[in-house]
């Protein structure tokens, strides 16, 4: 009987005994909410019935499961009579009593990483998350991926709107697809089935506080059966320190239709052409990990092991580039800019760097008027007072630079913290600082980062106000000399390289001959 819009579920009771040849139909109705079974069977002759057995088949073929707990469950039924008097209606009690102590745990397993592991590569990301039947269902997931793993995003349309809600997103907004092991048994069914309507994973805009998310599309398909288009969609956010991405999907769907949904396999295939997901150039072991949460409110922590290969034959050639605008005389307080540039790709990610500025600099204290406490950065509270300069980042993966104001900012050293508080633009709204110590060393100033997140960055530009709001004050005529900057960068594969860059100023030809005459 094929299943009809409304009609999903029926039955044929067919017996013959004595020459007799009965032919009855049965509906079959599902709580949408439960998936407890009611069955209407209609249409008995007006004869004598002493007793009637229905008996299902069990085993591989079996059309219905048992409960996941042991114990006794109630079936009520009700018959009536052709004679017209009122409704049997009682209950019969059902016994779950085997087999209880193999059901009820749950330690989902998980396999997850990079198809091609190589540092550094553009690859395809494979996720995937295993039950054992008898354990407890999964509810939801959260996915903290490995530092440096990063996403490729330029050039990748958004899903948003009702496209977003419906799942009926732009092909190019499409990242993946899913692959789906549901039901109990040895042989759980599998999605999508051979030429039928497949599954994919759309690349999505904000979604709960978070800058991005992904839409899971799976077909609800089993044999004739075609509940439509399950879409579960989850947050991707951002950790702005590291960079470090963690998925969190919302509830994942239990009951479609009135038929429960036992999940055995969640695999996700990031497979975009080119390659969606981008190692890190770090091969240090890190891990993918994952917080699962069950039906019945456990909680599983599975793991899955992640190391990058081949990082030590990136290469490491940073450049920078110093300038300085406005007076050059003793006492003067000239502009800065300084511009960090990487090679276009193929390159070591930058770990950590220093700059150290010529004696022929001093940082001028009294220009300090205003600093951002901590407890006002994380609430993005800094006064306007304690932005002393703007920065601009670009990079490979994404379509538009990221930027956003350089702060001072309290700290535990003598002198305040140095903030780059990078923001992408209003449609992609993703936070990323870059914390500097600054100090002294041989008399000059320096500027130390230490954590310099594990992404690609082919420039970052860094401009500071000169006069009366800048920080830096001229020791000396920088007309007389030569003055270059120390800065010292380690790679992400522990490269390192030192670079002394001409402090480049306003001299004029004067100044170019000095340069020339002192390389």
């Amino acid at each position: 009987m094929a299943p009809e819009p409304g009609n999903l579920f029926r039955v044929w009771v067919v017996a013959d005994d004595l020459g007799a040849h009965v032919k009855l139909a049965g509906q079959l109705v599902l709580d949408e909410s439960t998936g407890q079974i009611q069955t209407v069977i209609e249409g008995f002759p007006q004869a004598p019935l002493r007793e009637a057995q229905i008996t299902l088949k069990s085993g591989l073929r079996a059309p219905l499961a048992n409960p996941e707990a042991c114990g006794t469950y109630e079936a009520n039924y009700e018959f009536t009579a052709w004679s017209g008097h009122l409704p049997i209606l009682s209950r019969a009690p059902m016994t779950i009593s085997e087999g209880c102590e193999e059901v009820g745990g749950f330690d989902p397993s998980l396999q997850a990483g990079s198809v091609d592991p190589t540092g550094g590569a553009r690859t395809q990301f494979a996720f995937t998350l295993n039950r054992e039947d008898g354990e407890q269902n999964p509810a939801s997931l959260q996915v903290t991926l490995p530092k440096g793993l990063v996403a490729h995003l330029a050039g990748v349309t958004r899903c948003e709107g009702a496209a977003a809600q419906s799942g009926q997103c732009p092909a190019d907004s499409r990242i993946g697809r899913v692959i789906g092991a549901v039901g109990v048994g040895p042989k759980p069914l599998w999605v999508p089935q051979p030429a039928k309507r497949p599954t994919a994973v759309y690349l999505a805009g904000p979604y709960k506080g978070a800058p991005l998310s992904v839409i899971a599309v799976v077909p609800a398909q089993a044999g004739p059966f075609d509940l439509g288009d399950q879409v579960v969609r989850s947050a991707i956010s951002l950790d702005p320190d590291s960079a470090q991405g963690t998925v969190t999907s919302d509830p994942l769907p239990q009951i479609i239709e009135g038929v429960p949904v036992r999940y055995r396999t969640i695999e996700v295939l990031l497979d975009r052409t080119g390659g969606f997901t981008i190692n890190p150039t770090s091969c240090a072991p890190k891990s993918i990990d994952a917080t699962i949460f069950s039906t019945a409110g456990a909680v599983a922590h599975p793991s899955s092991p992640f190391t990058a290969t081949g990082c030590t034959k990136l290469d490491f050639k940073p450049k920078l580039e110093l300038r300085l605008s406005g007076g050059t005389h003793r006492g003067a307080h000239p502009r800065l800019r300084t511009t960090m540039r990487m090679p276009a790709a193929g390159g070591a990610n930058i770990g950590s760097f220093s700059v150290a500025l010529p004696h022929s600099e001093f940082l001028d204290q009294a220009h300090i008027k205003t600093v951002c406490t901590r407890v006002q950065f994380r609430a993005d509270q800094c006064p306007a007072g304690s932005i002393y300069g703007q920065v601009k980042a670009i990079t490979p993966i994404l379509d538009e630079p990221l930027s956003g104001p350089l702060y001072l900012r309290s700290s535990d050293h003598p002198l305040p913290d140095i903030v780059a508080a990078l923001k992408g633009p209003p449609s992609l709204p993703i936070k990323v600082n870059a914390v500097g110590r600054i100090d002294s060393v041989k008399g000059g100033i320096r500027a130390t980062f230490d954590a310099v997140p594990d992404a690609p960055v082919s420039e970052i530009i860094a401009s500071f106000p000169g006069g009366a709001k800048g920080l830096m004050v001229n020791s000396t005529n920088l007309c007389a000399q030569v003055n270059r900057a120390t800065a010292k960068f380690t790679a992400q594969n522990g490269k390192r390289t030192t670079l002394h860059p001409v402090l480049r100023n306003g001299c004029g030809e004067r100044g170019k001959r000095l340069r020339r005459g002192r390389r």
